[in-house]
């Protein structure tokens, strides 16, 4: 995601079109940004100063405590996240990031070979 496609972003889960959901985005739509963003940096607290959103905020958005947040929490995620990605792609990421990445490979190979041997 450019910086010059931020806007489409934040249009694509700003529910502001819809009547009832005028500036909060629904947290199933901002759930996965949020937990890769928490993986991609190890911990609440550090994705909390990336994003500048209060960790206690992000761990009730990855515990999908609330139906919906904010829609500038929704895009200073998204924000923080971009940055991230970026970082990572030049840096190689986290550990916490290779390590769950590396689990859900290994997860999707084991489910394979099951497939695979059933039929």
């Amino acid at each position: 995601m450019t910086p010059a496609r931020w806007p489409e972003a934040e249009r694509r889960f700003n529910g502001s079109w819809r009547p009832g959901y005028r500036g909060c985005v629904p947290t199933e739509a901002i759930h996965p940004y949020v937990v890769e963003l928490v993986d991609r940096c190890g911990t609440y607290r550090e994705a909390s100063r990336q994003s500048g959103v209060h960790h206690v905020t992000l761990a009730r958005l990855v515990e999908r405590e609330r139906e919906a947040t904010q829609a500038r929490i929704a895009s200073a995620v998204l924000h923080a996240l971009y940055r991230r990605r970026r970082l990572d792609r030049a840096t190689g990421g986290s550990d916490r990031f290779r390590r769950t990445t590396k689990k859900r490979s290994d997860r999707e190979a084991r489910l394979d070979r099951a497939r695979e041997e059933v039929y």
